[in-house]
């Protein structure tokens, strides 16, 4: 039974609009906390683009099966974990996780203000730089 929030809002006569098939068999909780509110459109594109990239971590950070999902139904986001792994192997899995995510969290602040932030200052200033008004359509998409 799919529940969003632990809950089973939608009656059995709800047509959800499934993207993919076992959508409906996940469990799916609403980012509250995040994005309270009803996203427009570009946000609704830009939530399941970040929710893409939460796919990396897991992989970069320890080869662990895990893979997030991102949906967006009536304007709210919502997200769900699936854990590739027999459910004998769940707490496992679930432990392994947390001790990655503790061991990022030492070093995340760093990598931030040194590496991430100088890039991303270094890129807009790059694209400030640009004349866009002196440019012609053509030069402006090149």
């Amino acid at each position: 039974m799919t529940t969003i929030d632990g809950v089973d809002p939608m009656p059995v006569s709800f047509a959800t609009p499934w993207e993919d098939p076992a959508d409906a068999e996940r469990s799916w909780k609403r980012d509250d906390m995040h994005m309270p509110f009803a996203l427009t459109p570009l946000a609704g594109d830009w939530v399941r683009a970040i929710g893409q990239g939460f796919n990396l971590a897991p992989v970069i950070f320890g080869a662990l099966p895990l893979r997030w999902h991102a949906r967006v139904w009536n304007g709210y986001a919502y997200f769900t974990q699936v854990d590739n792994v027999p459910e004998a192997e769940k707490e496992e899995l679930s432990d392994r996780w947390i001790a990655v995510s503790r061991d990022r969290a030492e070093v995340t602040a760093a990598y931030w203000s040194d590496e991430v932030l100088p890039e991303l200052r270094a890129l807009e200033a790059e694209i400030r730089s640009i004349p866009v008004e002196n440019l012609q359509p053509a030069q402006l998409a090149a």
